[in-house]
């Protein structure tokens, strides 16, 4: 096989960059977002160490002006959420590639968590357990990423952070976020929920 079409992260490179996006959901839901892109690289392999808040009205600012040339509009809690989303499927993507390379597999590139966790559930069957939220998570991929035509609703919002900690909590990816987070002397996110509710108790 053809190695571009292969992930090229390391194990620890993808924890990493999911443990940046869970940070981003926090911050999300705290009403500041801090662009992935800019963030300090936990490994300290990251190129650009500027660290930039950017408050959510801003970059909203910026989706609703971008969506107004294409016709659509965009309230900032659909963006946030949007955004929230993007992040918790990016993390889980990033948390399943890293454990299939931790095992010493190879993985081509891909978004699809179910492709994701079909290639783990050929050598571990325990993942099954985290079946119905990969599946549930990977409907919302292409609704992020390429459209905006189906509003996430609060409902929907809840399955989404639900599922994200149900996958950071599984224990083979709960122990292999732990390695890292003691390899690099991280303190990984634990919890979700508790600062969803903290965010909205001051809305």
């Amino acid at each position: 096989m053809d190695d571009r079409l292969l992930v090229s992260e390391t194990a620890n490179e993808l924890v990493d960059m999911a443990e940046r996006d869970m940070m981003a959901v926090k911050e999300l839901l705290a009403g500041i977002y801090y662009p992935a892109d800019l963030k300090y690289n936990i490994m300290g392999t990251s190129k650009n160490r500027l660290f930039l808040e950017v408050p959510l009205q801003f970059l909203a600012l910026w989706a609703a002006k971008r969506a107004f040339f294409n016709g659509k509009s965009l309230k900032t809690e659909v963006f946030r959420d949007s955004l929230i989303c993007f992040h918790v499927t990016q993390a889980v993507e990033k948390f399943l590639k890293g454990y299939i390379i931790n095992t010493g597999k190879t993985i081509e590139k891909t978004h699809d968590l179910n492709v994701l966790l079909f290639a783990i559930l050929e050598t571990d069957n325990t993942f099954i357990k985290i079946n119905n939220e990969c599946t549930l998570l990977n409907t919302f991929i292409p609704n992020i990423k390429y459209n905006s035509r189906n509003q996430i609703t609060k409902q929907d919002m809840d399955k989404i952070i639900k599922s994200l900690e149900t996958v950071c909590c599984f224990p083979p990816i709960k122990s292999m976020r732990d390695l890292f987070s003691k390899k690099y002397h991280y303190q990984i996110i634990h919890e979700i929920t508790a600062n969803k509710q903290e965010a909205a108790a001051h809305d």
